[in-house]
């Protein structure tokens, strides 16, 4: 999980200290939304407005997609979009227990947050691995409260692909697996190019 702090975190600050490239708007629409331009792409927001305190960026990739030669490796930069993100690169709920193209970020940024060096409250569903969603908790009651902290929900591998990778594994796309039948040992080597 070190290597989504060190991806997310630093998304996040860009998504919250970049200034809107046109002005606030006082309702999203896709004329006029704030924008934010990081290294691989500009993400636009996908809701809120100024009135209510707060927009929501969603759907920003933060990795490459964990296919083919990626599947079994650690997490790549992703690549650069030539397209505007406006959050409809995936469906707003998409999970990795459904999809392997599921390594999407949710940000919720207060609508004043320019130049401000607000706190960043990262989001972490449970479920063992086995299911969950970065859209099963959002933090619209919190911001009635206040609207000085950025939120941040993400999504994670889940099943073997996010269990199967570490330092066992030669982050090559050839994975080298071990495999206890009670009392023997098997050592399976296996090029995986589902």
């Amino acid at each position: 999980m070190r290597w989504h702090a060190a991806l997310l975190l630093p998304l996040a600050a860009s998504m919250v200290s970049a200034r809107p490239q046109t002005p606030t708007p006082t309702t999203v629409s896709s004329s006029s939304t704030p924008s934010v331009t990081l290294d691989y792409c500009t993400v636009i927001a996908a809701a809120g407005n100024a009135s209510i305190g707060f927009y929501k960026y969603q759907n920003v990739r933060f990795a490459a997609v964990p296919t083919g030669d990626l599947r079994w490796a650690k997490p790549q930069w992703p690549p650069v979009e030539t397209v505007v993100n406006n959050g409809s690169l995936a469906d707003e709920d998409v999970d990795c227990a459904s999809s392997e193209d599921c390594l999407y970020m949710d940000i919720w940024a207060p609508a004043n947050s320019q130049g401000k060096k607000l706190p960043v409250m990262v989001w972490t569903y449970g479920g063992g691995f086995t299911g969950g969603s970065k859209s099963q908790n959002t933090p619209e009651g919190l911001f009635n409260l206040s609207t000085e902290f950025v939120f941040v929900a993400y999504n994670y591998r889940l099943g073997m692909t996010g269990l199967a990778n570490g330092p066992t594994f030669s982050h090559e796309g050839t994975p080298s697996l071990v495999i206890s039948d009670h009392q023997r040992a098997y050592v399976y080597e296996h090029r995986w190019d589902i």
